[in-house]
């Protein structure tokens, strides 16, 4: 595969407030994926609502991060945090 690795956009609405509660918990889920996985991670919030989005690059392989990903934040009960009518919407995307 050239270039470095995939990256991965996963991006959800959050229920109002949610985010500052799961502010600790994501932080660590990432550091831990990124350790474990070799790659970069990080988070950002759309600035006019609660849309999360979180990226991760250089990875070799990204159904493994996925796979641990959804362990990790069904351990932290996450999918009771996303807005009603929002899920997690996730976006692969290959160097070149």
């Amino acid at each position: 595969m050239p270039g470095n690795g995939s990256e991965l956009y996963i991006y959800y609405r959050l229920q109002p407030g949610a985010l500052q509660a799961l502010l600790p918990a994501l932080r660590m889920i990432q550091a831990a994926l990124a350790a474990d996985h070799g790659c970069r991670a990080a988070l950002r919030r759309k600035h006019d609502d609660d849309t999360v989005m979180e990226i991760y690059s250089g990875l070799a392989d990204p159904t493994a991060l996925l796979d641990d990903l959804d362990a990790r934040l069904d351990r932290i009960d996450f999918a009771g945090h996303l807005a009603a009518d929002s899920r997690r919407h996730v976006e692969r995307f290959e160097c070149v």
